[in-house]
């Protein structure tokens, strides 16, 4: 069985390139895109794994991922960020299981999305270092 995937991203030339990554790997199915967290949270329906830009019109991808877990507890969430990764720890609060830089090679998100969905966490190097430091 397929993993349903669904995308909140603002950035339009970013989205297209995840779509087309997605599209081509057999075992995900992209279910839903959406630009915005209020189209989002009309998606939640039938989503295994959320692609959530971390920071979106009208509400901040933590808030949305926050959203999508109140809404169906078994919906898992990859953050993704082109900005450093403040809001990581927060965010491992709200049920978040991963992280990816934006400039994590698009090949390497199929990858990410079957770890989480499979109960594992995902991040980045990135990330990790943020972490890190913020833990020293």
């Amino acid at each position: 069985m397929s993993i349903r995937v669904a995308i909140c991203e603002d950035d339009k030339r970013y989205l297209l390139a995840l779509v087309e990554t997605l599209r081509t790997d057999p075992g995900l199915d992209l279910v839903a895109t959406a630009r915005d967290a209020r189209t989002a949270l009309g998606l939640v329906a039938e989503v295994d794994v959320w692609l959530v830009d971390i920071r979106l019109p009208g509400m901040q991808g933590t808030d949305l991922a926050a959203e999508l877990r109140r809404a169906d507890a078994n919906t898992k969430v990859i953050l993704m960020t082109s900005f450093p990764a403040g809001y990581v720890l927060d965010s491992l609060h709200d049920g978040v299981r991963g992280f990816l830089h934006k400039d994590t090679p698009l090949a390497a998100v199929p990858a990410a999305i079957r770890s989480v969905h499979a109960g594992l966490r995902v991040g980045t190097d990135v990330v990790y270092e943020t972490l890190r430091r913020h833990m020293e």
